[in-house]
C-alpha cells in the first residue's frame, strides 16, 4: 500500500512539473476567428496570464462575489414573479366569480335605444361666399332688413 501511495505521488509530481514547463501555444487571430495555425494576415495574441498571485486571488474573490450577487438577484426576481403570478391568478379568479354572479342575478336587460337617421340635407345651389365678378347693372343690390332699435338711438 505504501508503494502505491509513493507511485501516485510520483506521478502527480511529474504531471505538475510537466505542466509547469509547458507553455501555451501561440494563438493567431484570423479576421474574426482564432486559430493555433497562422493564416494570411493573422496577428499573434499574447494569452499568458501575467497577474501575480495576490492579484489573481483578489480577482477570483471578486468574481465569486459577483456570482453570489447574481444568484441573489435571480432568486429575488423569481420570488417577485411568483408573487405577481399569484396576484394575477387571484384577480382572474375574482373577475370570473363577479361575472358568474352578474349572470346569475338575472338583471333586467335595458330597453334597446332606437336611433333614427337624420334626413340628408339637399345640396341646393347657392351663391359662393367669395367675390364673383359680374357686369355692371346686371345684379340688383339686395338690402338686408335692419333691426328696429328700441333704445332711442337714431
Amino acid at each position: 500500500m505504501t508503494q502505491q501511495r509513493w507511485l501516485v505521488a510520483l506521478v502527480l509530481i511529474a504531471i505538475g512539473a510537466y505542466s509547469h514547463w509547458a507553455r501555451a501555444e501561440k494563438v493567431y487571430k484570423c479576421g474574426t476567428t482564432y486559430s493555433q495555425t497562422p493564416c494570411q494576415g493573422s496577428t499573434t495574441l499574447n494569452v499568458d496570464d501575467t497577474r501575480d498571485p495576490a492579484e489573481k486571488k483578489r480577482m477570483d474573490a471578486q468574481t465569486k462575489r459577483d456570482a453570489e450577487l447574481g444568484q441573489d438577484m435571480q432568486q429575488s426576481r423569481l420570488t417577485n414573479e411568483a408573487a405577481l403570478a399569484a396576484e394575477r391568478a387571484h384577480i382572474a379568479d375574482s373577475a370570473a366569480k363577479l361575472k358568474q354572479a352578474r349572470q346569475t342575478a338575472k338583471e333586467p336587460a335595458a330597453e334597446p335605444v332606437l336611433v333614427y337617421a337624420r334626413k340628408p340635407r339637399l345640396n341646393r345651389p347657392h351663391k359662393p361666399d367669395g367675390f364673383t365678378a359680374v357686369a355692371p347693372g346686371t345684379v340688383q343690390k339686395i338690402s338686408k332688413p335692419h333691426k328696429k332699435r328700441t333704445d332711442g338711438a337714431r
